[in-house]
């Protein structure tokens, strides 16, 4: 089993957080209507796959599912009592969910890790076999699609994203009676998003 000691500590030493807005309240939940909330997000999968084989030496292919999980689950453990909520996905998230804090909400990202380079504009993925209603079944208190924007991209490619980000997922979500949180990140095809050119404050908004 993956250590939480030293190891974990190093990996969420820059670990981030985001806001957002809880539409229901559950009882013992330290969720309020209309305030902000501080949330660790732990819903990387490729990422993580990478990192832990860095850790390891060993190749990302080496890296197994369980894994994964153990790490999800040792984060959960250990920050959620200090957090409103925990970002997960429901490939290798759903065993971490149950061991949160209990006043703890939870998001499950909606989206496939990455995106596919083949085709341009970075269009997201939704995962197979999941929907708003079943990740609403597993938990969830909020859904999360993760999309990449770019004001440079053809306006063919951002209007498939808005019709994603905005109709199609508030119809589904209404329904759910689940809400639903749009991360986006801001990327330029010309420009390094981990570079000087595109400050760090305005990579994710």
């Amino acid at each position: 089993m993956l250590s939480t000691g030293d190891g974990l500590l190093r990996l969420f030493a820059n670990h981030e957080f985001f806001t957002f807005k809880r539409q229901t309240e559950r009882p013992g939940s330290s969720f309020q209507l209309g305030r902000r909330h501080r949330c660790t997000g732990i819903d990387q999968r490729s990422a993580l796959r990478n990192l832990l084989a860095k850790a390891k030496a060993i190749s990302a292919e080496a890296i197994e599912s369980r894994m994964l999980e153990e790490f999800k689950e040792a984060a959960s453990r250990i920050l959620t009592p200090h957090a409103s909520a925990i970002l997960l996905d429901p490939e290798y998230g759903l065993s971490a969910a149950r061991q949160r804090a209990r006043n703890s909400g939870l998001l499950l990202a909606y989206e496939r890790t990455g995106y596919d380079k083949a085709i341009p504009g970075r269009l997201p993925r939704l995962l197979d076999d999941w929907s708003v209603r079943r990740l609403a079944d597993a938990g969830a208190d909020c859904t999360k699609v993760l999309l990449y924007y770019s004001p440079f991209s053809a306006e063919a490619i951002n209007n498939v994203k808005a019709r994603l980000g905005g109709t199609r997922r508030s119809r589904n979500v209404r329904v759910a009676k689940c809400r639903f949180f749009l991360e986006l990140v801001v990327y330029h095809d010309e420009m390094d998003e981990k570079g000087p050119e595109l400050p760090a404050s305005n990579r994710k908004l």
